[in-house]
This record gives C-alpha cells, structure tokens and sequence, in this order.
C-alpha cells in the first residue's frame, strides 16, 4: 500500500462530505490509478467529480418538500376546520392562528437546515434570508385580528397610536356620570330626567350578561322570522369601538364603547336603538398588540337593576 495516494483518496472524500472506511478509501485509491507523481489537487478534483453527490440539487429537493407539506397542511386544516369544531370542538381560531405560524415556522426550519447541514455559498444566504425574513416582516407589519382571530388587516408597527378623534358632538367631562344625570344615575341626552328606565324588572327574553341567564348563550321560548324573506334593518345606530356584547334587560341593552378618550357605558331601546343614558370616564385601551385595537373588550352585567361593568384598561 502506498501511503501518498491513500492520502488524498481520504482528503477528496472528506471535502466532497463522505465519510469512507479506510477499505473503501484504499479501493477508491486503486480503482482511480493513484501514483505518488500526482499532486493532492488533481486526485481531489478527480473524487470530487465522479465521486460526489449533488448536494444543492438535494438541499432544494428536500426544502420544496416540506413547503409543499406546510402547505398541504394549511390547505386541509382550513378546509376540515368547520368538521373538526363541531366533531372534536377544536376551536376555529387555531385555523386562523396556523395560517400566520405555520409559513413563520417553515421559513425558520428551512432556513436553520440550510445553516447546519448545507451552508455553502447560495445556500449560506439562502439560509440567512429565510431566518431573517420572519423577524424583519413582523418588526415592521403587525395583524389586526378581529374577535375570531382572523386577520383583518396588516398595520405598520411604527405607525404611531391610533389618532383620537372626537365623537360627533360629544366634549369630555370629569369622570363619572355626566352632568344631565338625574339623582338616580339615569342621564338624558337632552338634558330632562328619564322615566321609565326600569332594569329590575325581568322578562324570559332578557340576556343580562355575556352568554346569557343560563351561560349558554341561549334564549328560549323566542320563535325567530324566516330567514328566506328579505328582511329590512330594524334601526341602525353609531357606536364607539370596543367588542363589548350587549347585556339586554326588560327592552333595554347595555354596552360598552370608547368614544375619543372616554371610555363609556351606554343603554340604549333595544326596539329604536335610542340612547338612553350613558356613563363615562376618561381612559382609553390600546392595544399594542393588534388584537382588536382601542376599547373596551367585557360585555356588562345587569343585576337586580344595577348595571356591572369591567373597564378594558382595569
């Protein structure tokens, strides 16, 4: 055996990846012709190009595999989500949730594969690029969701906080109830007492917190309109931003809403929408996290006529 050959046998195969055993090094040796007059350089060139696999067509072959298995995923998620919420209960929000994980992750996999197992050249900043990407979209783009966690829309974090805009005709005033209130906490928009406002009397038809008197979100005894008629709007009525729910009471439901930077309480005619009284005090929730934006986001509780609310800032 002649050590010189052997030697750049085992240097060739070690650059082009291969791990041999000395026997499969000494037959490469043998099989190639090796003589001690030829330099290391040509013996390694000559490994690399009958010897070696193609490592970049291998490293793609493999990465478009698991996008298209992220992508068959989120295909077949998205379709069986309304299956499985009601078959498993599975809530449809980790549908909406996956749709933004799922590419992050296949990104970062893809990318740390291509920095441990076949960094070289393209690949190198193939690898980077797609472990960078996810940080650098999310520094500058932040979502929007909406109660369901669907997105919305996509904001520029840097943007700044929402402008605060003023509320039609509305001035703020000190905390607590307005001025036009009367002594027993009920306000009139127009300035004179309001009569008639009764939220201790019940009714079956009353809804006085979130989900409802028996917290299923049920309300029985009620005989709904055939949804195949063209039903017009009962009434239409702006209200401030917020997710607060109404709790409904003998005619008359009660929200939540952020109006500028007052954050307020309001009962409106469930049959006219009218508004009919209206607590506030001065504070304001931003959400920094995108999820819904300003307001407040818990549903009021009636009680034995008093109303109990939980403002979105504490």
């Amino acid at each position: 055996m002649r050590p010189q050959p052997l030697l750049c046998a085992m240097l060739a195969e070690s650059r082009s990846r291969y791990r041999l055993t000395a026997a499969h090094a000494i037959k490469n040796a043998r099989r190639l012709r090796v003589h001690p007059s030829d330099s290391c350089k040509t013996n390694i060139k000559r490994m690399n190009t009958t010897e070696a696999p193609d490592i970049k067509q291998n490293s793609y072959r493999f990465i478009l595999g698991v996008v298209a298995a992220a992508v068959i995923f989120l295909v077949a998620f998205n379709w069986l989500s309304d299956w499985l919420n009601e078959a498993y209960n599975v809530n449809p929000a980790i549908a909406n949730i996956a749709n933004i994980l799922v590419p992050v992750l296949t990104m970062l996999f893809c990318g740390v594969y291509l920095l441990l197992f076949r960094r070289g050249g393209v690949r190198t900043l193939l690898g980077i690029g797609l472990v960078i990407a996810p940080f650098a979209f999310f520094t500058v783009l932040q979502p929007v969701f909406s109660g369901d966690a669907q997105v919305v829309r996509w904001d520029y974090r840097f943007a700044g906080p929402e402008e605060v805009s003023d509320w039609g005709d509305q001035t703020p005033r000190a905390p607590g109830l307005d001025p036009l209130a009367d002594a027993s906490g009920q306000q009139a928009i127009d300035g004179s007492p309001v009569n008639g406002i009764d939220l201790e009397t019940t009714t079956p038809y009353d809804f006085p917190r979130f989900l409802g008197s028996d917290n299923n979100a049920t309300v029985s005894g009620v005989t709904l309109a055939n949804w195949d008629q063209d039903l017009p709007p009962l009434w239409k009525q702006p209200v401030g931003k917020g997710w607060s729910g109404f709790a409904a009471v003998n005619g008359f439901a009660v929200t939540q809403e952020q109006r500028a930077d007052q954050e307020c309480v309001t009962c409106y005619i469930a049959a006219t929408g009218k508004e009919v009284w209206k607590y506030s005090v001065k504070r304001r929730h931003e959400d920094t996290m995108a999820m819904g934006k300003p307001g407040p986001r818990a549903t009021p509780t009636i009680d034995q006529g008093r109303v109990y609310a939980m403002s979105g800032t504490g």
